[in-house]
C-alpha cells in the first residue's frame, strides 16, 4: 500500500525557492548565499502556497482521524488518536504530529505509520513527545539547548500533511 509522504514542500515556480531568493541577494564574495528566512524555511514558512506541501502523499483510499488525546507527564507527552480507513480500498496512512510555540515556528516533531488497514478498519495510533519535542530550542547566546518556558501554551496539531491538519489541541506546559 503506498504511504510515502514527501520530505520537502515543492514549489510552484523557481522563483519561490529558497535558493533562488538567497541567490538573488547581494553578497560580498562569488558564491556565498544568505538564508533571511531563519526558522521559517520551508513547511515553516506559512507565507507559501507550494505545488506540493512538505508531508504530502497520495493513496488509493481515504482516512479519517479522531479522538484525540494528550496524556502529560512532568516534561513528557504521550498523544494517541484513532485512524479510520473510510474508503473503499485498504491502505495505510501516515499520521504527522506538528508543534507551534512561541520560540519554535510550527515544525514536525513525530510521526507513525498504521498498519495496512482494511476498508472500515481503525487502529489506535500513540506518538511519544520529549522535553525537545514539546518546544526545547538551540540558543546560540547560551551555545546549547533551552528548556521551553513554564507555563506557556504549544499547539499540537495532527494530520496528514503540514498542510493537512485534521485535529488540534492546545497544551500548557
Amino acid at each position: 500500500c503506498p504511504a510515502g509522504r514527501l520530505p520537502t514542500s515543492w514549489p510552484r515556480c523557481l522563483a519561490e525557492a529558497s535558493s533562488e531568493v538567497a541567490r538573488a541577494s547581494k553578497m560580498d564574495r562569488p558564491g556565498d548565499v544568505e538564508y533571511h528566512e531563519g526558522l521559517h524555511l520551508g513547511y515553516r514558512n506559512g507565507d507559501l502556497d507550494p505545488a506540493f506541501h512538505f508531508g504530502h502523499g497520495l493513496s488509493y483510499t481515504r482516512f479519517e482521524h479522531s479522538d484525540l488525546q494528550v496524556e502529560q507527564k512532568a516534561t513528557m507527552a504521550t498523544v494517541t488518536l484513532q485512524v479510520k480507513n473510510v474508503g473503499a480500498v485498504a491502505g495505510a496512512e501516515v499520521v504527522q504530529l506538528y508543534i507551534t510555540t512561541l520560540q519554535v515556528p510550527r515544525a514536525l516533531k513525530a510521526f507513525a505509520r498504521t498498519k495496512t488497514l482494511q476498508p472500515q478498519e481503525s487502529c489506535k495510533v500513540t506518538l511519544q513527545l520529549d522535553e525537545r519535542a514539546l518546544g526545547s530550542f538551540y540558543d546560540p547566546d547560551q551555545g546549547g539547548w533551552v528548556r521551553p518556558l513554564q507555563d506557556r501554551e504549544i499547539l499540537l496539531e495532527v494530520g496528514a500533511s503540514s498542510k493537512d491538519v485534521r485535529l488540534s489541541q492546545k497544551l500548557i506546559t
